[in-house]
């Protein structure tokens, strides 16, 4: 198989995870110090955050929380989020920790917060009608200007207050054009697809054959291997120009 069709599926699956977590979580804030990968062990909501009083500007209960959830969310891979049992259980530890900071915030925040909270349970809402699939669930609600804004003021407090840095790849869009508010990702990654010169049937059955919750196995085998069970193979793939 040419490196091209390789390239082309491995590319758009890489961001179609990609897309997945940094739309689906609320948008995590700020990548912080922690890199470990969350694998085996699964997360659970019943892990309180007790915040301490507060101290002085950028150390007190609010701005230590917002580490907390910053950390917890770079704790994960974004691919793992593919699975739904690990999904489910990170966005509800998410919620947990987002609540907890309606008590501790700021008045000036009280609003953002207040429209944050909301999105997330919105953002779990649509998950679990999708049973955690981060693929489908259709999450372009949630990527409204009100809420966007409501997102930004909070990075711009955690960045000139709490000293979180911003995370300079933090976008609702990836480098590959898939997007939060254009409606569920594997939608995305079939018009990608179909762009490409595949048929719709064609791209939704390569994408029924991939296992995105193993990304370590979209290698050459399994790809090509998809290619061959939606009956996709050299002369078709020469017929698309690929």
């Amino acid at each position: 198989m040419r490196q091209q069709h390789r390239t082309l599926i491995a590319v758009a699956a890489a961001a179609l995870l990609m897309s997945a977590c940094s739309g689906s979580e609320g948008d995590s804030d700020a990548a912080a110090a922690s890199t470990a990968p969350v694998t085996t062990a699964l997360i659970t909501a019943e892990s309180p955050v007790t915040a301490p009083p507060t101290t002085s500007a950028g150390e007190g209960a609010y701005c230590l929380l917002r580490r907390e959830v910053d950390l917890f969310s770079d704790s994960v891979d974004e691919s793992e989020l593919a699975d739904p049992e690990l999904a489910r259980q990170f966005f509800a530890h998410q919620l947990t920790l987002v609540e907890q900071s309606v008590g501790v915030a700021p008045p000036e925040l009280a609003a953002d917060i207040d429209i944050y909270v909301t999105a997330t349970n919105g953002v779990i809402a649509e998950l679990e009608s999708n049973d955690f699939n981060v693929l489908t669930a259709d999450l372009s609600a949630f990527d409204t200007p009100e809420i966007v804004a409501a997102r930004q003021r909070l990075r711009d407090y955690d960045t000139a207050v709490c000293s979180i840095p911003k995370d300079p790849e933090d976008s609702s869009e990836d480098s590959s054009g898939f997007d939060l508010g254009a409606g569920p990702i594997v939608d995305q990654f079939v018009a990608s697809l179909v762009e490409a010169g595949f048929t719709d049937d064609e791209a939704r059955c390569v994408f029924d054959q991939l296992d995105f919750a193993d990304p370590g196995g979209l290698t050459d085998a399994t790809i090509g291997a998809a290619f061959v069970a939606c009956g996709i193979d050299e002369a078709r793939l020469e017929e698309i120009g690929l």
